[in-house]
């Protein structure tokens, strides 16, 4: 499967980067949120750092495009990813605190073409792989972020880490 994804990748043009695995504990938690630290596995370095295992590759991308891809690049930059990632998931279930998360990012363009390539590219890669059945639900942090601006600060976490958790009866 992951052949298959990136081999797609690929011939959509975007092209595989690699990001480190531990990240600076203050920098994830400043993109996610500070809900986010009781799902990460974090430790401490030589030098009295907190680091973590990255819990997923959004904000490792978006580090990478930011300080040493996107100045003096041509955009849009397409970018692709497949890599560990690693959760403290709550309540075993026997999920994994590693799996492998693949995706793309589509940078420097915010238009809805660029939204629909990705959207298609998703659908391309489902159907390439012969994932059958498959929902792809689609957000827009601007619409969340209106939807959301009536509310206090802690509310507007906790739903927040509600969606990311994907918990949507805990929503009212």
């Amino acid at each position: 499967v992951i052949v298959q994804l990136r081999e797609e990748f690929r011939r959509w043009g975007y092209r595989e980067v690699a990001t480190a695995t531990l990240e600076y504990l203050d920098t994830l938690v400043h993109g996610a949120g500070p809900s986010m630290q009781d799902q990460l596995f974090k430790i401490v370095d030589s030098g009295g750092e907190l680091l973590a295992l990255r819990p997923d590759m959004t904000l490792p991308i978006a580090r990478m495009a930011a300080t040493r891809l996107l100045p003096g690049a041509a955009t849009p930059l397409r970018l692709a990813y497949v890599a560990p990632v690693f959760r403290g998931q709550e309540g075993g279930g026997g999920k994994s605190r590693e799996f492998t998360q693949a995706g793309v990012e589509l940078l420097g363009d915010g238009g809805l073409d660029a939204d629909a390539e990705v959207i298609a590219l998703a659908a391309e890669c489902l159907r390439r792989v012969r994932v059958t059945n498959a929902v792809v639900n689609v957000g827009h942090l601007g619409f969340l972020d209106d939807l959301l601006s009536g509310l206090g600060a802690e509310e507007v976490e906790e739903i927040r880490v509600r969606l990311y958790r994907k918990e949507f009866a805990g929503i009212e």
